[in-house]
């Protein structure tokens, strides 16, 4: 606009800059609008934890494994004054019968058969009442019809939940939800005849109690003890649930009770379930498994574990593991004065058969006599955990006892890779003689505050050559780094200059915000964009096509800087100002 214009034509362009500024503002507020709502629906959907394949994937057109069970009134249009085929509901606590079905105005006193149900069948099981019916299910639905046995306000079921107690050949797309066990009471997925088929089962949001008497077995078995020639198991889903109290946790204890158990399944999810106080582990797998019967695709995510007489987790010969996000510590009292217990065990099976492909991803791990244990692997990788408080107790002989990463008679590649270590008695431990077969890489690691003057930051016990050690971060507030290469112990400046190995190691105070509280970088740490990507994150993505581990252990992506930061956290500089601009003034508006 010039001086030269007459007035109306600027009132003019006065006014159509003000329609443009409302129209962009409108348009701005449905995308943000738009925007939002998308971004609400997605909150909806279940988030895996890091690295763990969504259960969603695996179920087809079922959805969401955490979706709300059917409205009672749509599938079930005749309640609450009559029958409605396939919907059977069950109260005890009210005026009841044996009718067939039951409905709210005339309720079942009893749990139904649940041999044959129809695909889409309901059954809502209410509580506070207690069921000592014989619970044994074998019935088949489908991703888009599936069968829901729903517990509402906890009922007690106290009776063993057989799944598979029959000839039937398939159980499939099932979900138990809201249920509480009796004491002692337990939930088997069993194939017991030739060629069973069981796929697509989920045990969900159900609370597990025993009361510590000795009491073999778990809380919950899949595909556990016999398993018939042509059987199979797959696609088997444990989210959300509580376990605790099972079996006699007591060092003198020979009580093998776990919360979790697995054995000859295909893709078996244990997801953001809290297990605690239990004779053996916390969650196991495969510990009678030949190659024949290998437990394959373990995912173990979300989790917390706590007070478990042996291990957090312990699994032995499962081909494919991912350990992600769980919240795991001891103490272990069955291995006080003995040899073994940590929050992770990974090691052998019957005939010798190791366990193979496994990624520790994430985790907190504190606490405890020991951080990661891997004895007879192939291939385990431990990346992006926070490890710390690990330390070994009177008497305790195992050369893994107190370190936060050890490895012992594993075979392949051994990548310990941008972890947070504070506060234990050895760092990373290879008690082994490495050979051609090995490929040992530890980077990108905080190794502080060790515990143990007699002991190392990294010991390499053998083989040194095959192992390389770069990017590491070191801190002893009471003297150096020492690092046990080639059969002596040495410090950085032997390592980076006779070893030619950690040339971009460093010590030095790594800025710590406020362990073991926090283990967040501060602004100055001399960690912040200290280090490279390594290989570890592109070989996940190869082997889990879809699926990245670039992330920090908040989920943060990594870089967030100019290079990758040293440690299980990225540094994250203050938030931006995200305060709106002031809008125009003095736009004239017809």
């Amino acid at each position: 606009m010039t001086s030269a214009e007459p007035s109306n034509v600027q009132q003019m362009r006065i006014q159509h800059a003000s329609l443009t500024y409302i129209r962009i503002t409108v348009f701005t507020l449905v995308f943000l609008f738009f925007g939002i709502l998308e971004s609400t629906r997605s909150s909806l959907a279940y988030d895996p934890p890091k690295g763990i394949p969504d259960p969603a994937d695996y179920f087809e057109s079922f959805g969401e494994i955490d979706q709300n069970p059917p409205s009672a009134t749509a599938r079930c249009p005749e309640w609450p004054a009559g029958v409605s085929t396939g919907c059977y509901y069950i109260d005890n606590s009210v005026s009841c019968s044996n009718t067939t079905y039951g409905w709210p105005n005339q309720p079942r006193c009893n749990l139904p058969s649940m041999t044959g149900l129809p695909a889409g069948a309901y059954v809502e099981i209410h509580g506070p009442g207690t069921y000592t019916d014989n619970f044994r299910f074998a019935s088949t639905g489908s991703a888009s019809n599936p069968l829901w046995v729903v517990g509402i306000d906890q009922p007690v079921i106290n009776a063993t939940m057989d799944i598979g107690f029959s000839s039937i050949s398939d159980i499939s797309y099932v979900v138990f939800t809201g249920l509480r066990m009796g004491t002692n009471r337990t939930v088997s997925v069993r194939p017991r005849y030739a060629n069973n088929v069981f796929h697509h089962i989920i045990i969900r949001n159900m609370t597990f109690a025993g009361d510590g008497s000795l009491k073999p077995g778990s809380a919950i078995g899949i595909g556990a003890g016999l398993n018939s020639q042509g059987s199979s198991t797959s696609n088997v889903v444990v989210y959300n649930n509580i376990i605790s109290g099972f079996g006699d946790k007591d060092p003198d204890s020979t009580d093998e009770s776990c919360g979790i158990y697995g054995q000859a399944v295909t893709n078996l999810w244990a997801l953001d379930n809290t297990i605690h106080d239990i004779a053996e582990d916390g969650i196991a797998g495969c510990h009678q498994c030949t190659a024949e019967d290998r437990l394959s695709n373990y995912f173990i995510g979300g989790n917390t574990v706590y007070d478990t007489g042996a291990n957090s987790i312990d699994l032995k010969g499962v081909n494919g593991v991912i350990i992600s996000s769980n919240d795991l510590t001891g103490p272990y009292p069955r291995y006080i004065d003995g040899n073994g217990g940590a929050p992770i065990v990974l090691h052998y099976g019957a005939s010798s058969t190791p366990t193979s492909n496994a990624w520790v991803l994430f985790n907190k791990i504190h606490e405890a006599q020991g951080g990661v244990t891997c004895t007879s692997c192939e291939d385990a990788f431990i990346v992006g955990n926070v490890i710390y408080d690990q330390h070994h107790t009177l008497g305790f002989t195992e050369p893994c006892a107190g370190t936060a990463a050890c490895m012992r008679g594993t075979t392949g590649k051994y990548w310990v890779v941008d972890n947070s270590i504070y506060n234990v008695d050895e760092g990373v431990r290879i008690n082994q003689s490495l050979d051609s077969n090995d490929e040992v890489k530890i980077h990108g690691n905080i190794i502080s505050n060790r515990a143990d003057a007699t002991r190392y930051d990294i010991r390499i016990d053998g083989g040194s050559a095959y192992a390389d050690l770069d990017y590491n971060s070191f801190y002893n507030p009471a003297g150096a780094a020492t690092i046990y290469w080639n059969s002596a112990s040495r410090n950085l400046a032997y390592m980076q200059g006779t070893a030619a190995e950690c040339a971009h190691c460093f010590e030095g105070n790594p800025g710590l915000s406020n362990p073991p509280t926090s283990f967040l970088l501060s602004e100055n740490s001399p960690c912040n964009d200290s280090s490279i990507e390594h290989a570890v994150y592109g070989l996940f993505s190869s082997r889990y096509p879809g699926h990245s581990i670039r992330k920090d252990y908040e989920g943060i992506s990594r870089p967030q800087g100019v290079g990758w930061d040293i440690g299980a956290y990225e540094y994250i500089s203050a938030a931006p100002d995200t305060t709106p601009p002031a809008q125009p003034t003095g736009l004239i508006v017809s």
